[in-house]
């Protein structure tokens, strides 16, 4: 498992094989991990938008911009599935005072990542390359929580959520090689 789970088309975490891995125990309700899923997307998604505020490059703009939108559709995906599970009878904005809010799936306080990046993102391609990392501790988080969670509606949501986070590696990937010779 050293390197994480995600080797993916010549990519892997470079995270520690445990990190991240300490927002679960392992015993977590479904509707717990809902909502943990859902706060690593809601602190993904300000991530992203505040990066594409603050960006001077048109490019890593659209970049961060694109990527907030995808980690929305996340945020809302979870939530359809969240309310489904209790037939539409919860509110959303209950839901999300359940949400553990404010930290990326690299363990990185969101407030304390936004203050120091800034001054990393001065083009689209050191952008790009940023997010690759980032997505790629997503992905690999997600892998590592639908081996630890029982079998069921629980693993199948992560999994999901790994399979998504690919595709916007793969997205990345795309954008990545457009960039570079």
């Amino acid at each position: 498992m050293t390197g994480g789970f995600a080797a993916w088309n010549g990519l892997s975490s470079t995270a520690p094989p445990d990190q991240g891995i300490f927002l679960i125990e392992g015993n977590e309700t479904p509707d717990e991990l809902y909502a943990l899923a859902y706060g690593l997307e809601q602190g993904n998604h300000r991530f992203y938008a505040t990066l594409s505020g603050r960006s001077t490059d048109q490019g890593a703009q659209s970049l961060f911009r694109m990527l907030a939108e995808l980690e929305e559709r996340h945020m809302d995906r979870l939530w359809e599935l969240y309310a489904k599970r209790y037939e539409g009878r919860v509110e959303r904005s209950v839901f999300e005072t359940t949400v553990v809010a404010n930290i990326l799936e690299n363990a990185t306080p969101l407030d304390e990542l936004i203050e120091e990046s800034s001054e990393f993102f001065r083009d689209k391609v050191e952008s790009i390359e940023f997010s690759m990392a980032l997505e790629t501790d997503a992905l690999d988080l997600y892998l590592k929580i639908a081996q630890r969670v029982p079998e069921g509606e629980a693993r199948e949501l992560f999994l999901s959520l790994a399979e998504e986070e690919r595709r916007h590696l793969e997205l990345l990937r795309v954008l990545y090689r457009q960039q570079t010779p």
